[in-house]
């Protein structure tokens, strides 16, 4: 068609030849697309890694009554994920305290308690 040929030489309008559906997801998006890590998971700046940070917010906002919007969920669950890793690192205190303390005191032990 001759209005194809013409939007293509005014540069509205490209062509582009793909061999795979990641090339063409790329060009369309802009994104890298992704493989899988040993763990499963996406890096979080890819195609693959943003559509399936959407699709866990969709999933727990789903199991929930609520009808909560995207912020208020990532707000949650950063929230969550913080007190995950201030518990550990509670208990990572507390291990060492109390091996410190049995140090002082002339037992050596390794138990966690």
């Amino acid at each position: 068609r001759d209005d194809i040929i013409a939007a293509v030489k005014a540069g509205s309008f490209h062509i582009y030849g793909v061999h795979t559906l990641s090339e063409a997801l790329t060009l369309m998006t802009g994104l890298p697309i992704d493989t899988m890590n040993k763990k499963g998971r996406y890096h979080k700046e890819t195609l693959f890694g943003k559509v399936l940070s959407r699709l866990m917010l969709w999933d727990e906002n789903q199991n929930t009554d609520d009808d909560i919007d995207d912020k208020k969920s990532k707000k949650k669950a950063k929230k969550k994920r913080q007190a995950k890793r201030q518990k550990e690192e509670d208990k990572k205190k507390a291990v060492n305290k109390d091996k410190t303390l049995d140090e002082d005191n002339g037992i050596a032990t390794d138990e966690a308690p």
